[in-house]
């Protein structure tokens, strides 16, 4: 019995042995955990220190540095140093604009300080930046300077060879065009006793020439004056066959088919003692029809003896039994063309001939048209101013179409 008390103590012991053992290991353990989370930590915490005193001892210096900038000269400026430190922030406001009378201590003072202190390092930064910007600006310019500079110098040489060159050929061409002008003064030298000989000639062939005209002239003079004996005649070309005194106007017995145009002046006479003619007035044609015109009194000899019916008119150049002569000179515009003109002139007893000569009674002028389409008055021809020598009446495209259209 004793025994097994004895083993059962032991068994018991060793149990709480083992109890104890496992609760020591366990404390160990946790207290080995503790230890390194404390050793990390106060390695952190060590750390921490390094960074702040490297920190301090960096804005000691800065500070060190902005005292230097301040005018502290170097010397420490604690806060023991009272009675300078008014005298201190007076010097700080007129030197920082950054410093106010806000700021009544020193360190309320560094705040602006610090901020002037920053800005001239911004500034300064700026500056250098600028100051570099403005070193590149200036090199790149030096470089195009340069490059221009080489250029021109480049084309400099190539204009002085170009120069010389053009020099080289104006002489070539002076000596060229002197020589042309030499030719040319012989040739005018030539050119002028060659117009010496042609204006003698000219002038003795416009004497001649002259003498001819004037001849021609007094040719064509004689001609008009025959022309107009012949056509002067005793007896009239017309009757008035009626006369309105109120409106001016009297009626003819003669029309388009005896060959009036409208236009055609005539002497209005009646016959008196001895059948002498009688001077009435005058009278122009207005209106021209088949067998009869209407004419307007343009004067009158005596108000108290007007034209009236009966009395007789007369005209030079219209001879109611002539046929009268016609000349185209050009094409007439207009409603009818020459040769559709000329065929009804012919069927009304008129004659259209060629070209103009003392018989040609009129001379229908028309246009000529150009190469280009325009068209060009005839006036200076030679039909056109044969006609005018010889007195001839001329009649204009529309006057024509008037004369024929009854």
């Amino acid at each position: 019995m004793n025994a097994q008390r004895g083993v059962a103590l032991i068994m018991w012991m060793f149990i709480v042995l083992l109890v104890f053992f496992a609760i020591a290991a366990v404390l160990g353990y946790t207290q080995f955990e503790q230890n390194t989370e404390l050793r990390d930590e106060l390695e952190l915490e060590r750390l921490k220190v390094e960074q702040a005193e490297a920190n301090l001892t960096k804005r000691i210096q800065e500070r060190r540095d902005r005292d230097e900038i301040l005018g502290f000269g170097g010397s420490a400026t604690t806060m023991a140093n009272l009675d300078t430190t008014n005298d201190q922030l007076a010097r700080l406001r007129g030197k920082f604009p950054t410093v106010t009378e806000a700021d009544t201590t020193l360190e309320a003072a560094l705040t602006g300080v610090e901020k002037a202190y920053d800005d001239m390092k911004t500034s300064a930064a700026n500056w250098k930046g600028q100051y570099e910007a403005a070193k590149q600006a200036e090199q790149a310019a030096t470089d195009e300077a340069q490059a221009i500079a080489d250029q021109k110098d480049s084309e400099i040489d190539q204009l002085n060879a170009d120069l010389d060159a053009e020099k080289a050929r104006a002489a070539r061409a002076q000596g060229q065009a002197q020589d042309t002008i030499d030719q040319q003064r012989n040739r005018i030298s030539t050119l002028e006793s060659s117009i010496a000989d042609l204006t003698e000639t000219t002038k003795r062939e416009k004497n001649e020439l002259t003498n001819q005209l004037m001849a021609m002239d007094a040719r064509i003079e004689e001609i008009n004056t025959r022309n107009r004996i012949i056509r002067e005649k005793s007896g009239p070309d017309g009757t008035v066959v009626n006369a309105d005194e109120a409106l001016g106007l009297v009626y003819l017995d003669i029309g388009a088919e005896h060959g009036l145009k409208r236009g055609t002046p005539f002497k209005v006479w009646s016959y008196g003692k001895g059948k002498q003619k009688v001077a009435k007035g005058t009278i122009e044609v207005r209106e021209v029809r088949g067998d009869y015109a209407v004419a307007g009194v343009t004067s009158t000899v005596d108000p108290l003896n007007p034209i009236g019916k009966g009395d007789k008119v007369s005209n030079v150049y219209f001879d109611r039994g002539k046929a009268p002569e016609f000349v185209f000179l050009g094409q007439i515009p207009g409603r009818y063309n020459n040769e559709e003109a000329a065929r009804i002139l012919r069927s009304r007893g008129a004659v259209v001939a060629d070209k103009v000569t003392a018989n040609t009674d009129f001379l229908v002028v028309g246009r000529q048209a150009t190469s280009s389409g325009t068209e060009e008055e005839l006036e200076d021809s030679e039909p056109f101013k044969r006609a005018v020598l010889y007195g001839v009446e001329l009649l204009r495209g529309e006057e024509l179409v008037q004369y024929i259209q009854y």
